[in-house]
């Protein structure tokens, strides 16, 4: 008998969601700031991992457009506009020229939107809505979520991280990047390479250093004994901080 055939997953990139008040979320989520609540949002994961998903915020300025929240060509306000990107019905952007669509041309958000492509969150996708409560889910068109991505080089490569993922080191997988504190890091650095290495070089100078004072002194005697003493107690010493560093 022949297997039962699944259904596809329900496609995610590119989707235009509401993310509700956050008493709302579920589970609870106090990571995401209350700013961020009751706003649509545009989820950038081609699937979820661990139930979580990566988006990004939408937001209609209060009704202003972008060149009037952002006149001027001081480099704040150029900054500031690189990091919206308007939604049709909206003007191109007025520095890049880009204009994303959606999908299905005959669908429209409620106001004239922007996506904020500067701050990205990870939410679970049990928090998120349906933009539209009755009728299809909204899109973007392939082609503007590709040119989205590539707005802020966001790779599908990406694993969001969770709190069920705890930092092991025997976890990194090569090539796949990881967020941080200070951005963006590829192909992350072998940390408990890189610690035998320092332990190892440490060593060796400890027992450089170590032999060096035995050496002289023997020759000279004397307080150079002293002095020998004190070059064990470095070199020693040095040995031991490198192997208790974790």
């Amino acid at each position: 008998m022949p297997g039962k055939i699944l259904e596809p997953l329900e496609p995610l990139a590119g989707c235009i969601k509401w993310l509700p008040h956050k008493d709302a979320l579920v589970p609870p989520d106090p990571a995401i700031d209350e700013g961020c609540c009751n706003h649509p949002v545009v989820i950038l994961s081609t699937g979820p991992w661990h139930g979580s998903v990566e988006i990004l915020i939408i937001t209609s300025f209060g009704g202003r457009n972008l060149e009037t929240k952002y006149p001027t060509d001081q480099a704040y306000h150029v900054l500031a506009r690189h990091n919206y990107l308007p939604i049709t019905p909206n003007r191109a952007h007025p520095d890049n020229g880009i204009l994303l669509a959606l999908g299905d041309p005959s669908q429209k958000l409620r106001k004239d939107s922007y996506i904020n492509t500067r701050d990205r969150h990870i939410v679970s996708l049990t928090s998120l809505q349906p933009y539209n409560r009755k009728g299809p889910e909204i899109f973007l068109s392939e082609r503007s979520y590709q040119t989205l991505v590539q707005h802020i080089s966001f790779t599908k490569k990406y694993v969001p991280l969770t709190e069920e993922d705890v930092y092991l080191p025997g976890r990194m997988e090569e090539g796949i990047a990881y967020p941080t504190q200070l951005g963006w890091k590829g192909d992350p650095v072998d940390l408990p390479r890189l610690k035998d290495d320092l332990e190892s070089e440490g060593r060796l100078l400890g027992g450089f250093i170590w032999s060096i004072f035995i050496l002289y002194g023997l020759y000279r005697g004397g307080v150079f004994w002293w002095l020998w003493r004190i070059g064990y107690s470095i070199a020693y010493t040095l040995g031991w901080l490198l192997e208790i560093v974790d």
